[in-house]
């Protein structure tokens, strides 16, 4: 069971050697805090691409799912073709779809079908964090999307002693997914000026077309003087789907992807080390930890729930586990109340039930996991009982509205229109400073 640890090694070398690393995923409107990289040579272009040979036949469903979906334009360049030779000659950086990543694909991948989005987005941890849940950067981003502490507080991820929802498999999708889909919004359907903004900050990026439009230059993603990180993000990432959508013409032969689920999640009435579950599964803690890396002290939290995912194959040494019901049994809070989750119930759909956010449940239930079970509880903070948010302070750039503004920071056009003491009609200069009290 040493091939995991075995590809991690190899892929840090890989890194070590290539420019582009993991992006980090900043608050709205903020600039990326990542170093510079160092410079990259541009390679030569002249000549065949090496020929490479991975293991293991290639998946029909995964793949042919991933390849149906993909939509992207190419931006073309020096930079893509650059990439497209890494991936063909590197194959620690094509074995990371297969290991760690088939962990965490068949989900990524449902989640991006199921909301319609361009499939490669389901690749993006491949170039954020390599698909390494427990990747954390020099800066504090972390997680297989890379997200900053303000970003995950912006879109409701806990963070505690013993739980980070940004290394959460479903929790930060969901949360990278929210993201990536507001800034496709805030630029017009241009999905890689989105991505841009992902990896640089969307005000970077408005105040660089802003620039092009004045000095009657093209405002997209080819012309725009990016910082350098973000002009070989997003070519990395179109490197590699072109590479996964047409292996044979870079002479590679991609890993077999399971199209399934990997894992379950039974529950324990006690807490749980990962060692404990290593042991009884006979595989690596560092695989355990790798699936459960939002347990960031190797264990579930003291007071549950007690839930860790394991590989379906040791599922029959918990089935006595998986039987019992979950470890919470909260207690209402002071001035609150308490829901009992239904079948169907998500912590989404709970917010919006009782019109609270799920930044303040998420403070009223610490450790709260997003895979509900029937009969669990669930704290429910009176309105005035939550975590009051500080004010915002933006600066109306071109194209903003009123409705597009409450729909990016997730409040009513009406609430803004209040704050600010404005008509809700009214028409927004360029530059205005508008206060916005996100929840």
């Amino acid at each position: 069971m040493h091939l995991f640890s075995t590809l991690r090694a190899l892929r840090v070398v890989a890194l070590c050697l290539v420019a582009g690393g993991c992006a980090l995923v900043n608050p709205p409107d903020a600039p990326s805090r990542r170093a510079a990289p160092a410079p990259v040579a541009q390679p030569s272009f002249d000549g065949p691409l090496p020929s490479l040979t991975l293991h293991g036949m290639e998946s029909g469903t995964l793949l042919a799912r991933l390849r149906g979906g993909f939509s992207l334009p190419d931006p073309g360049g020096s930079e893509v073709r650059h990439y497209e030779r890494f991936y063909a000659g590197n194959g620690a950086e094509l074995e990371q779809l297969a290991e760690p990543g088939n962990w965490y694909l068949p989900y990524i991948v449902d989640e991006v079908a199921r909301r319609g989005l361009p499939m490669e987005l389901a690749l993006l941890p491949a170039v954020e964090s390599g698909f390494d849940a427990t990747a954390r950067s020099p800066s504090g981003a972390a997680g297989l999307w890379q997200f900053t502490a303000g970003t995950a507080r912006h879109f409701g991820l806990y963070s505690g002693p013993w739980l980070d929802q940004r290394m959460n498999l479903e929790t930060s999708t969901r949360a990278a997914l929210d993201y990536l889909q507001d800034l496709h919004r805030r630029f017009r359907g241009d999905w890689l000026l989105a991505l841009a903004a992902y990896n640089a900050g969307s005000g970077k990026v408005s105040r660089l077309l802003d620039g092009n439009v004045n000095r009657g230059r093209p405002a997209t993603f080819r012309f725009l003087n990016l910082p350098r990180e973000t002009r070989h993000f997003v070519p990395k990432l179109i490197a590699l789907r072109n590479v996964v959508a047409n292996p044979s013409k870079y002479g590679v032969t991609l890993p077999d992807l399971d199209d399934e689920i990997r894992f379950v999640r039974p529950d324990s009435p006690r807490q749980l080390r990962h060692e404990e579950v290593a042991a009884t599964c006979r595989i690596e803690a560092g695989l355990v930890s790798q699936i459960n890396a939002g347990q960031i002290r190797r264990a579930t939290p003291p007071g549950g729930p007690h839930r860790v995912r394991v590989p379906k194959d040791c599922a029959g040494a918990f089935d006595a586990l998986a039987s019992v019901a979950p470890a919470i049994r909260a207690t209402a809070p002071r001035n609150g109340r308490v829901h009992v989750v239904r079948p169907g119930d998500s912590l989404w759909r709970i917010a919006r039930e009782h019109g609270l956010s799920l930044a303040a449940i998420s403070h009223a239930n610490p450790g709260i996991d997003a895979d509900l079970a029937p009969g669990q509880r669930i704290n429910l903070p009176r309105p005035a009982a939550s975590p009051a948010s500080e004010p915002l302070v933006h600066r109306v750039e071109a194209g903003d509205t009123l409705s597009a503004l409450a729909a990016r920071y997730r409040v009513s056009a009406s609430a803004i229109a209040r704050w600010n003491r404005i008509a809700l009609n009214s028409t927004l200069n360029l530059g205005q400073v508008l206060r916005i009290v996100p929840d």
